[in-house]
């Protein structure tokens, strides 16, 4: 049986609908109401109101809605199509093909609301061939067959060093350096996973698990910890509480280091 509310006020944009008892759509979840003409409209859940209704925004113009029409909650948001097929497409905030073409096939549909792809999900080899060329006389043009060879540690806050190298069929090899700026680069970070790191044992294992340490490039780099330096003086073993001095690489070669304790439970 669908969740059905009803409009209880309309201003501009801006709708309240409110739904039986305990059946309170989350919020950025998508409502539908159908207009007495058969038209849709699309409102998306923005605040709780209390006294089981919903403060909504509308996704289209409410022209012939009125109070006491029925809002079916969907049970979910917004969502659009997503896919290299929607490359070059235009689409409206419903994921509505607007281009007067019909709707892109082999697509699937996520959430509007739905995170940011992570940096190492954004940044391809592929992408980092865009605009590279290459030509021969003989073969003419070798573009396609460009690869890159390696790719240089961090440098200078937030640049690499590519090398391409490219090779015709009388395996005639050339290298071109080029330098890349990453706009949103930012070290490695290691946190403790808790407010106060507490082991068991002295053993390194266990000092590791009260760290996390987490890369824009890489993600979870947390088995890459390692621990560069430990105070086991007399002082520290009398307290129960050891410095510690952690350190951890990415792939750039970038190195992020941190000074922390940990707390002996015996």
């Amino acid at each position: 049986m669908p969740n059905t509310g009803k409009i209880t006020q309309i201003i501009g944009a801006v709708l309240d609908i409110k739904f039986a008892d305990g059946n309170l759509p989350e919020i950025n979840d998508a409502i539908r109401i159908t207009r007495k003409d058969g038209s849709t409209l699309v409102v998306e859940v923005a605040q709780h109101l209390g006294d089981d209704t919903v403060r909504c925004i509308a996704m289209g113009t409410t022209d012939g809605l009125k109070r006491g029409m029925d809002a079916v909650a969907t049970g979910a948001p917004i969502s659009v199509p997503v896919g290299e097929n929607t490359l070059g497409r235009i689409f409206n905030v419903l994921g509505n093909p607007i281009d007067n073409k019909p709707a892109p096939e082999g697509v699937s549909y996520e959430p509007i609301h739905r995170p940011a792809p992570e940096f190492v999900e954004q940044s391809t080899q592929q992408e980092l061939l865009v605009g590279v060329s290459a030509y021969d006389a003989e073969d003419g043009d070798l573009s396609t067959d460009i690869i890159i060879e390696k790719m240089s540690n961090i440098i200078k806050g937030n640049r690499r060093e590519i090398t391409y190298v490219v090779c015709d069929s009388d395996n005639n090899v050339t290298k071109v350096a080029k330098e890349i700026t990453y706009t949103d680069y930012k070290k490695p970070v290691i946190k403790p996973v808790s407010d106060v790191p507490v082991i068991k044992e002295r053993k390194y294992a266990d000092i590791l698990a009260c760290f996390k340490a987490t890369d824009v490039i890489d993600g979870d780099i947390s088995s890459k910890i390692r621990i560069d330096s430990i105070d086991t003086s007399r002082d520290s073993i009398n307290r129960g509480v050891f410095p510690v001095t952690l350190s951890v690489t990415n792939s750039c070669g970038d190195i992020a280091y941190l000074e922390s304790t940990v707390t002996l439970v015996e």
